[in-house]
This record gives C-alpha cells, sequence and structure tokens, in this order.
C-alpha cells in the first residue's frame, strides 16, 4: 500500500527534517510546499533539511499560504491534483492513501505500525477515510454562527499582502467597506466544519477532484472567506456521503491528537504539545499529534521516541517499557 503526505512548512527546518525522517518508507512519498514566505535562506534550509531526510519527494512547491486564506485549500487542492496526476520517476502510478499534515505534526508510530494501521483498515473496510468532523450539537451551534461569520462575509487574507498593503492594512480596509455585501446564500443545513488535516483513501479524492472539476463554482464560493480550510474538504465530503456517493467516511477521528482547549497560558490554537500531554496522546491511539515545536515540545518527543521504539521492540505486548 502506497501513501502519499500532502505536507505544508513555513518553519523549523531541524523539526520538519526530524518528522520527515520518521515517515521515510520506501512506500512513502511526498509532496511538500515550502511557504512562498519563507526567506531564500529559509527556503534553502527547508530543502537541504528534506533531501537531508532520505524521503521520496514527488514535488516541492513554493505557494504562499495565508492563514485563514483560501491559498491553503487551493494548495491542498493542487498537491492533490498533482499526486493523482503522478509523473515523478520513482514513484509509484497511484497512492492509496493521502494524508494532510504541517511541518508541526509528529509521528506517534512508526512506520510499520502506520502502514499496519491503514492494511488492517482496507482489508476489513475496503476504503475507509478518517476525518473530524464538528459533532452534531457543536454543528447546530456553529451554523447560526461562526460558520455564516466566515462565509457570509467578505475577508482578503490573501490579497494585500505587499509591504504596502501590509503597513496600509488595506486587507482590513477592504474587509470593513465589503463587510455587508451580498454573497450567494448558502444552505447552513449542508455546512459541515472539522479539521483540514485528514487521511482520504484514493477513491474520496478521486471524487472529490471530480467533483471540484465539475463545480468549479463550489470553490469559487471559498475565496475571499476565512478560514475556510475548515469548512471546504468536510463540506464537501459530507454532501458526497449524504448524496448516497460510497465514500466509507470515519468523521470522529482524524488520527490526529490535537488539543483545542487550552490547559495554560497560550499565543494561538490549538495548544502546543508539552511532555504533560504525553499520557493523552499514548491513550487517543492517535497516528499524529499536532502542534509541536522543537523547543516547547522537545522533551515530549524524545518521549514519544522512545515509545515507539520500545513498542516496536516488544514481542510480547504484556511486557512494560520505562
Amino acid at each position: 500500500m502506497n501513501h502519499v503526505f500532502l505536507m505544508q512548512v513555513h518553519q523549523h527546518p531541524r523539526l520538519v527534517e526530524r518528522i520527515l525522517r520518521k515517515l521515510a518508507a520506501p512506500n512513502h512519498f511526498f509532496l511538500i510546499n515550502v511557504d512562498g514566505k519563507c526567506s531564500a535562506e529559509l527556503a534553502r534550509e527547508m530543502r537541504e533539511a528534506i533531501v537531508a531526510s532520505g524521503v521520496s519527494v514527488v514535488d516541492i512547491t513554493r505557494m504562499n499560504i495565508m492563514h485563514g486564506g483560501f491559498s491553503q485549500i487551493d494548495c491542498t487542492l493542487r498537491q492533490m491534483r498533482s499526486a493523482l496526476a503522478g509523473g515523478a520517476v520513482d514513484a509509484p502510478p497511484s497512492f492509496d492513501y493521502y494524508h494532510t499534515i504541517s511541518g508541526q505534526d509528529y509521528p506517534c508510530v512508526s512506520k510499520a505500525r502506520f502502514d499496519h494501521f491503514f492494511e488492517d483498515s482496507c482489508a476489513r473496510d475496503s476504503h475507509r477515510s478518517f476525518l473530524w468532523i464538528d459533532p452534531p450539537e457543536s454543528l447546530r451551534r456553529w451554523r447560526l454562527g461562526k460558520y455564516r461569520r466566515r462565509l457570509d462575509h467578505w475577508w482578503f487574507h490573501d490579497s494585500f499582502t505587499g509591504p504596502v498593503g501590509k503597513r496600509l492594512r488595506l486587507g482590513a480596509v477592504a474587509r470593513r467597506l465589503l463587510w455587508f455585501m451580498p454573497r450567494s446564500r448558502i444552505d447552513y443545513d449542508e455546512v459541515y466544519g472539522g479539521w483540514n488535516w485528514f487521511s482520504l483513501h484514493r477513491s474520496a479524492v478521486e471524487w472529490l477532484m471530480g467533483y471540484v472539476d465539475e463545480h468549479p463554482e463550489y470553490v469559487r464560493r471559498f475565496h475571499h472567506t476565512d478560514c475556510g480550510d475548515e469548512l471546504f474538504f468536510n463540506t464537501l465530503l459530507m454532501r458526497g456521503a449524504r448524496a448516497g456517493v460510497d465514500l466509507d467516511l470515519v468523521t470522529d477521528n482524524s488520527l490526529r491528537f490535537v488539543e483545542w482547549h487550552p490547559k495554560r497560558k497560550t499565543g494561538s490554537l490549538p495548544l502546543v504539545l508539552e511532555e504533560s500531554e504525553f499520557d493523552e496522546i499514548e491513550a487517543s491511539g492517535a497516528l499524529f499529534c499536532r502542534k509541536v515545536d522543537p523547543v516547547a515540545s522537545a522533551v515530549l518527543l524524545d518521549k514519544i521516541d522512545a515509545s515507539v521504539s520500545c513498542a516496536d521492540s516488544l514481542d510480547d505486548a504484556d511486557v512494560r517499557c520505562d
């Protein structure tokens, strides 16, 4: 079974290299976007880290990804399209699973256990895909609140990103001027939010890309929205499933451990994980944890590595590693 990782990175080259080394395998392939905002020096360090990791790279791109902008959706769609098209000399003709990860998503299991999970899941369930959809009570509340705020108004995260535009805050000015300018209507009963980090079977990706090719208006509607990446793929996949398309979606497990409820002072969410989250990560059975930092998460990452090494060395599941 072949896996392709659709990766977006923008900082911490050594952490990126460490993540890639943990995932490097003959049947693992990578499409990596090095953010266009990275300086020439940082971009060079990123490329060196990617090469040093020894992974099989299908493509390295340099799109400028703006937080909250359509650019993140666009990057993922381009990576999916490129992976479906193939063309890399050493890549297989098709990939079985497509995994979206960032440069701060750390593997929690060994490569062998990672592969075994999907081989076992595929054998049992044919073509299961894994993502996180907000639970029903959250959907009901957020369809009346934050989903509308994100989609009904005009946002300009991807516009005015040059020095002058930033200095004059032209994006914020345009947002205020056009805030109440009408947009095409949306049936919010059909909107599904969640996370934009998922593991999709090839059949789900093929259907998804076929849909966006046939319905460009769906894609256009997410231009100039706020954090649409957390709505675009989930809504589209659920639309297909509700229409009877056999997508075999697991919607309550994205295989990622993410902490959205801050237990300590934090400048942003999700919470940057530390050693204190280790037991929760272990108990979750997640394949990745996010997000991690090379300094704040240093002890945690070492403990995860030690646990992974220990688990792989045991023949008897009842033996404990300390």
